[in-house]
């Protein structure tokens, strides 16, 4: 009888575990279902801004807009603020790959991430960018070692 008492406590156990288990991997399951449609929402948004940013530019092309418009800082804005908030979803989307769940079009996430930090990067020394005539009313108009370089 002591066999049986002891195996119905392991079963009793094993059948307690196994829900709390099965509910633990089935909550993860779901978070990264959850965050998959994020990316994917992220992903559209990115491709929105993208194509706004085309009509505006080609509206600029038309000379319908200025340089100095309101709607390039605004893109920049609502470009900087897509980053930061996908900054976070992938370094969430890594904590589940960790685990062993597989997040799609991360990859194409990444790639996107990766293409507005290059840009932001362009926005932030794009000031201190000169023009052909600045630079060349910047250059020294003398040779600054005229015994090294002769004309």
């Amino acid at each position: 009888m002591s066999s049986l008492s002891t195996t119905c406590r392991m079963v009793s156990i094993y059948a307690e575990a196994d829900d709390d288990l099965v509910q633990q991997e089935h909550d993860h399951a779901m978070a990264c279902l959850d965050l998959e449609e994020i990316v994917a929402c992220g992903l559209m948004t990115y491709e929105l801004l993208c194509d706004v940013e085309a009509r505006f530019q080609a509206a600029a092309f038309q000379d319908k807009i200025g340089p100095k418009d309101e709607v390039w800082s605004k893109l920049r804005e609502l470009y900087r603020k897509w980053h930061q908030r996908s900054e976070k979803v992938l370094e969430a989307a890594t904590t589940f790959q960790k685990q062993g769940f597989n997040v799609e079009k991360l990859s194409e996430f990444q790639d996107a991430i990766d293409e507005i930090q290059c840009r932001m990067e362009l926005w932030d020394i794009e000031p201190r960018v000169m023009t052909f005539e600045e630079a060349v009313r910047a250059v020294k108009p003398d040779n600054p070692r005229p015994g090294r370089y002769d004309d």
